[in-house]
């Protein structure tokens, strides 16, 4: 039960870095293009999305890093937390490229969806392991599960 638990955490360590380094990619791409514009109101823009996934991606790190060094209690819904705005913000995305027309940008939107979806399942996974870990440590000392 251990090492499932070690590799279900290992899992999520993974896929959530990832997550965050394609964060970090997407916002130094569209910092790198703000400028590509038909004037100063689309150069806003793409500097305001670039600032704002700048910060998501801090979001995430952050949430990561406490959920690796803490592991327990409010710090590990925090981390379920951010998961669900990143879907929530891809769904948005995604909807909002599909009524502007670009289906094919909205596709790619919901199929990163996969990635924080993937992220909470195993964390669901990996807590229902703990639970199974603590009843199992109660029954040996005999008390009650």
């Amino acid at each position: 039960m251990a090492r499932r638990r070690r590799l279900l955490f290992a899992s999520i360590v993974l896929i959530a870095t990832v997550e965050c380094l394609w964060f970090l990619f997407s916002a130094s791409v569209m910092w790198s293009i703000r400028g590509m514009g038909l004037g100063p109101p689309e150069v806003a823009i793409n500097t305001r999305t670039a600032l704002g996934d700048f910060a998501w991606t801090v979001l995430n790190v952050s949430g990561l890093l406490a959920f690796v060094t803490r592991r327990r209690g409010v710090v590990v819904w925090l981390f379920v937390g951010v998961q669900v705005f990143d879907i929530a913000d891809t769904l948005w995305a995604g909807l909002v490229s599909a009524s502007d027309g670009f289906w094919d940008t909205a596709s790619f939107h919901w199929a990163l969806m996969v990635v924080p979806i993937a992220i909470l399942v195993l964390v669901i996974a990996w807590r229902r392991t703990f639970n199974h870990l603590k009843l199992e440590s109660r029954a040996r000392q005999g008390g009650e599960g």
